[in-house]
């Protein structure tokens, strides 16, 4: 077991925890939540020793091993193989070591046989990170800290990587922005919230859905408290100078001393998007004829690739990395030649482009405020200020300069520069990796309702899913358009890697499955699931209108005890409550239902 005993920490006159405490148990696996700069990452540097609380202790029993991800890159071997294998736990066998292992996760986070006999130094920045995460996962810790770790991987490691902390036998607290992942290698969520720590058994959205009811409760409580307390005031004055109330006057006076002002909720700062819209009105935004990149020509990257782009579509660019996602979209947006094709743009089309390299594009020695007025049709302050308060630089902060920001602040800087502007087609290259859950949902609910066409690289299988109605894939040595949303994809064709990963499978218990087999097996399969599919959405409907007469029956409670808590409203509450039950319990159904399915999808492997 792991103590955090009431942990202070600030800094300057930043508040980040006020005496918060947490309780990690054997075997529990926690996913922790909280907005940016809330604390996430400074909890898991002080459980690392990197940060030291103002106050309060941490109790971690003796001999813990705790396994950090750390920044700081240093190897010590001359080949990816020998590296790997140095951070295994000793056997206890003199000269014998489990390298098998290491060649398992190396092979599951996108390393092949060719790169195993490879120095470390070789390698990219983002890959370099994944080296060292596989150090962390075949050291075996007792304690796994993980802050954003598919921030440099892939879709399909990303995948490889969800099974194998779903499996994990240790202690874990894991930072994320991907909802799925995090709900799915996770027993409890923790939140950070108003400088203090909560955890329960169970999934984000049964911590969103507590946290809300609470918060609600509370205001209202606010609400009724001030109201008894303007009447009591108001009885004060009437009497105050009246000799036969001086005794209820007074006992009045002291009991709201005692009981004193409980206060409102503060508002928690996040992320506002809107992005607007030019107006368009053909059928086709874009066209793509037989395209074709490499940076060697005798290499493409991609080539013979069609497709249209019509307003209102959603199109997401997903596989392994380094095999053109991003070039795609850069060429796409005009900053790279393609070799051969036709990029056909409507005249009406304005592009707004967000990319990986545009961040160190900024100039450093503009501010906030500055970067966003180049960006505007008609340079108005007023305008200009306003989206740098939904970027979060309010005030002030919006006149620091963008040499001093973070990388995760430049990237709201940037992304702030393409809500600054109209637009009809938005080019998207992993917008979300330095946003917060919130953030990434307040930018999918934007997203959605945004009236032009969106083209995103993302590796968020949950953001995938809930935007995109066509696909490019790069697998299988090319890049192709599929016409339908991921979970299709996934249950028609599936990743390659997965593919060889079943080959294995099934090789080592009779034989190798042929591609039509495979084929055979996931539609199989996806005939078996379409019950629970059918079970799992009919749960989802009636929780959805459950809780919209918990919604509306919470307002009604509001309404009508204005004047003071009545029969009606007693009755409602009472009903509130049964439907709250009912939730609960439909909720667990449906996490039944997940993990019927889960367990379907595996067995099948699909």
């Amino acid at each position: 077991m792991i103590h955090f005993v009431n942990i202070s920490k600030s800094f300057g006159s930043q508040i980040i925890f006020d005496n918060a405490s947490l309780i990690l148990d054997r075997e529990e696996k926690i996913g922790l939540l909280g907005r940016n700069g809330h604390g996430k990452s400074t909890l898991l540097r002080m459980i690392a020793g990197e940060e030291q609380p103002n106050s309060g202790e941490i109790r971690l029993p003796s001999g813990t091993k705790v396994g950090y991800l750390r920044q700081h890159l240093k190897f010590n071997h001359k080949s990816l193989r020998e590296e790997v294998a140095a951070a295994l736990p000793d056997t206890g066998i003199e000269g014998f070591r489990e390298d098998f292992k290491a060649e398992r996760v190396l092979n599951g986070l996108g390393f092949n046989a060719e790169d195993f006999s490879r120095p470390p130094s070789e390698f990219s920045g983002g890959f370099q990170l994944r080296i060292e995460l596989c150090k962390l996962l075949v050291s075996e810790p007792d304690l796994l800290l993980l802050d954003e770790p598919t921030n440099y991987l892939d879709i399909v490691s990303i995948r490889w990587l969800e099974k194998f902390l779903a499996e994990w036998k240790g202690m874990m607290l894991l930072v994320t922005h991907d909802r799925r992942f995090m709900d799915s290698v996770s027993t409890h969520t923790a939140l950070i919230n108003r400088r203090n720590i909560r955890k329960i058994a169970g999934n984000t959205q049964k911590m969103y859905e507590q946290v809300m009811l609470e918060e609600q409760l509370h205001n209202r409580t606010v609400e009724n408290e001030a109201k008894k307390r303007q009447q009591t005031l108001r009885f004060i004055e009437r009497f105050r100078a009246k000799a036969s109330k001086a005794r209820q006057v007074q006992s009045r006076v002291k009991a709201i001393e005692r009981q004193g002002e409980l206060a409102t909720l503060e508002e928690a700062e996040e992320l506002d998007f809107y992005f607007p819209e030019k107006n368009f009105s053909a059928k086709k935004l874009f066209a793509v004829k037989d395209l074709c990149f490499g940076y060697e020509q005798s290499r493409p990257l991609f080539q013979g690739l069609s497709f249209s782009i019509a307003p209102f579509d959603r199109i997401a660019v997903i596989g392994p990395n380094g095999k053109g996602k991003s070039t795609l979209l850069r060429v796409l947006a005009g900053e790279l030649k393609s070799h051969q094709g036709q990029l056909n743009a409507h005249p009406d089309c304005v592009i707004g482009y967000f990319g990986q390299t545009n961040v160190s594009r900024l100039n450093p020695e503009k501010t906030v405020e500055g970067e966003i007025i180049d960006s505007l049709e008609e340079k108005n302050r007023t305008r200009a200020r306003s989206i740098c308060g939904n970027m979060m630089f309010p005030g002030e902060l919006a006149l620091k300069q963008v040499r001093v920001l973070s990388g995760g602040e430049r990237a709201r800087v940037l992304l702030g520069k393409i809500l600054a502007s109209s637009t009809n087609l938005l080019l998207l290259d992993e917008p979300t990796n330095h946003l917060d859950m919130y953030s990434v949902e307040a930018m999918c609910c934007a997203l959605q309702e945004y009236g032009g066409a969106v083209i995103m690289v993302s590796h968020d299988e949950d953001l995938i899913e809930k935007l995109a109605n066509k696909l490019i894939v790069f697998d299988r040595g090319q890049a192709k358009v599929f016409n339908g949303r991921y979970s299709e994809f996934l249950n028609e064709l599936g990743w390659s890697d997965e593919d060889e990963q079943a080959k294995d499978l099934s090789l080592n218990e009779t034989k190798r499955l042929s591609k039509k087999d495979l084929r055979k097996m996931r539609a199989e399969a996806a005939e078996k699931l379409r019950p629970l599919d059918r079970q799992y959405e009919e749960v989802e409907k009636q929780i959805i209108e459950i809780e919209g007469q918990i919604s509306r029956a919470n307002k009604e409670v509001l309404e009508i005890t204005r004047d003071g808590f009545g029969d009606d409203a007693v009755k409602l509450t009472r009903e509130i409550k049964r439907n709250q039950a009912k939730v609960e319990d439909l909720l667990n159904k449906l996490e039944e239902l997940e993990q019927q399915r889960n367990a379907m999808k595996k067995e099948t492997l699909i």
